[in-house]
């Protein structure tokens, strides 16, 4: 058990950037809200997941939509206590705790947030991993566990009860009132007992946000950050993390009929007269060195600003900016041929079998 404080607010932004691969918004506004709920001493308890009673309930919150858009319009923080207030409702069932869908910046942050305001307990732990752009992409579904029963609630105070043993098509529903109500929503599902949860959830996820934000807070210059990251991630559920590339953005070329970005760099200092490319789909998905494939989808593919030392979103990157690449590889349970099945690259489209950042630098990991 741990006691998440305003001082855990900042490294939780940077270390949920990290973990969002480009994605997941980036939480500035968001923090600085969190801050003052939290400025008097209040704390949030964070649980070990082998703390979780297993007869008790636990349920899932998550803001969903244009990660721009949360970005920039604060909210009620009402929302988190009126969905899961209708869910429980519903149900029948208490609450004993939350836990965010995915562990990255907007998610982690309106977790903290929506247990602070409804005074009960946070899971250390997500059931993504890192940030996806749909519902199903979750271990709950790649153990064929429903979201069902759910309430969602649009930017416009509208909620909507729904239940659908098919999270592919409860996802499509969702988007549909996306589409049509201000493109910002809320959910409370995936409500489980402690023991259904404890078997599901990928643990220590917020913790290590945590650690790696504050070695982002600490960091003098960009070797003290790599060697930060690498000693906070070695230890983990993912994997020591590892530098894809350093070099200069030179062009951006979007692909408006398939909603795909290609980024483009140049080398610089190790990787002088070398080129590096990444391919964007919402999140950072699959990175080319010299044409070949350099990290793929679940694994973790981050840009950081060299002059801010900061991790930035995909939409950030501009042409002209000094980056380094960092990949991180994804925990085991995203790496299973069933789990691939539901977030590996063929699922966005691309159509090449998954090889994971450990088997491409066999002797970085293993020499």
């Amino acid at each position: 058990m741990k006691n998440i404080d305003q001082s855990w607010v900042t490294p939780l932004m940077y270390g949920g950037l990290f973990l969002g691969s480009g994605g997941g918004g980036n939480g500035h506004l968001l923090q600085h809200h969190l801050k003052e709920v939290l400025k008097s001493g209040e704390t949030v308890t964070l649980l070990d997941p082998v703390e979780l009673n297993n007869d008790e309930y636990y349920v899932s919150i998550c803001m969903m939509g244009s990660t721009e858009m949360t970005d920039e319009n604060p909210m009620a923080s009402s929302e988190c206590s009126q969905i899961v207030s209708r869910l429980s409702k519903m149900t029948g069932h208490k609450y004993a705790g939350l836990y965010p869908l995915e562990a990255v910046t907007t998610n982690i942050l309106y977790s903290v947030l929506g247990a602070s305001m409804m005074n009960c307990p946070l899971v250390d732990g997500d059931v993504m991993g890192r940030a996806f752009p749909e519902l199903q992409m979750t271990t709950y579904h790649i153990n064929n566990i429903p979201c069902n029963p759910c309430v969602f609630q649009d930017n416009r105070g509208n909620c909507y009860d729904l239940s659908q043993d098919d999270t592919f098509l409860l996802e499509l529903s969702i988007r549909k009132v996306l589409f049509e109500n201000g493109e910002i929503g809320f959910l409370a599902g995936y409500e489980n007992t402690g023991s259904v949860v404890r078997r599901n959830i990928i643990p220590g996820t917020i913790s290590l946000a945590a650690d790696i934000g504050k070695e982002i807070e600490q960091a003098k210059n960009y070797d003290d950050l790599l060697t930060g990251l690498i000693n906070v991630s070695k230890n983990s559920n993912y994997g020591k993390c590892i530098e894809l590339f350093k070099g200069t953005v030179t062009d951006i070329q979007r692909v408006e009929k398939l909603n795909w970005d290609n980024i483009h760099l140049s080398g610089d200092d190790n990787y002088i007269n070398q080129k590096f490319s990444v391919l964007v789909h919402y999140e950072n998905l699959i990175a080319f060195k010299n044409d070949k494939i350099a990290a793929m989808v679940p694994d973790i593919i981050t840009f950081i600003d060299l002059q801010k030392l900061k991790p930035i979103q995909n939409h950030e990157v501009k042409r002209g900016m000094e980056v380094a690449v960092i990949g991180l590889p994804a925990p085991l349970v995203l790496k299973t041929q069933h789990a691939l099945d539901v977030v590996g690259p063929q699922c966005f489209g691309y159509k090449a079998q998954y090889r994971s950042l450990e088997q491409m630098n066999y002797n970085y990991y293993f020499g």
